[in-house]
């Protein structure tokens, strides 16, 4: 899970501030949290922002990268099967 920083409500009291902030730093805490594996969504189309290094799981039917159904990277400007 990404973190996605959230706006300090602007009229929030010294408490009010304290809490927020106390939940930002859990917020970002488990989006860091070291996991033993990496559940990846089944995804039907090729992604739209395209970024070295991403890592996807394709159908493999509604979008095929090559090698049918499983895990590909983007290196070098093409998908990579893993």
């Amino acid at each position: 899970m990404p973190y996605i920083p959230t706006q300090c409500p602007a009229d929030v009291d010294t408490d009010g501030l304290r809490r927020w902030v106390q939940d930002e730093f859990l917020r970002i805490a488990q989006a860091t949290a070291v996991v033993d594996g990496v559940t990846f969504n089944v995804t039907y189309a090729p992604p739209t922002f395209l970024v070295d290094g991403m890592t996807v799981f394709a159908d493999g039917t509604d979008w095929n990268p090559g090698g049918g159904r499983g895990l590909y990277q983007r290196t070098g400007g093409v998908w990579v099967k893993l």
